[in-house]
């Protein structure tokens, strides 16, 4: 039986659209793409080790603490790639707005805070730790939704 994770969608595309916002590639970034391409990989595993582990009371917080993990360790990834090519204008095409490139910036790390409070909130309530996982995916997806750096 195969399982899907939710995480993925969000992740994913995320990756595919910065290609249209980096300028030139750089070798250094590219490392950083792959681990977290890698990272991302790993998403259904942890997925589905917590939709098997959610409903046996003494696993479940160890489960979500490996899922809320997991997704630490991919948004400390992607800001380092973020980061990376930001930093002096260094990938980013010169034409952007500048502004909206520090919007981005802070967006992106206003979620790491979150995943680190879901990873804490895990060991007192799964369900509530869970919630916090899917608010903080939906405000990214929705912040991408609405930047002008992501429209074609």
């Amino acid at each position: 039986m195969s399982r899907v994770s939710w995480s993925s969608p969000f992740f994913g595309p995320t990756s595919q659209l910065c290609s249209g916002i980096f300028s030139r590639s750089i070798t250094r970034c590219c490392s950083f793409n792959a681990l977290f391409l890698m990272c991302i990989a790993f998403i259904p595993f942890v997925t589905a080790l917590l939709t098997k582990y959610i409903t046996i009371p003494t696993e479940q917080h160890t489960a979500a603490i490996v899922y809320g993990a997991t997704l630490l360790l991919n948004g400390i990834l992607f800001n380092s790639i973020w980061w990376y090519a930001v930093w002096k204008r260094r990938l980013v095409r010169r034409d952007l707005d500048a502004q909206a490139v520090q919007r981005l910036t802070r967006g992106y790390l206003f979620g790491l805070p979150f995943y680190a409070l879901s990873i804490v909130l895990s060991l007192i309530n799964v369900e509530l730790s869970l919630a916090f996982y899917i608010l903080n995916r939906s405000d990214v997806w929705l912040a991408h939704s609405l930047s002008p750096l992501w429209q074609p």
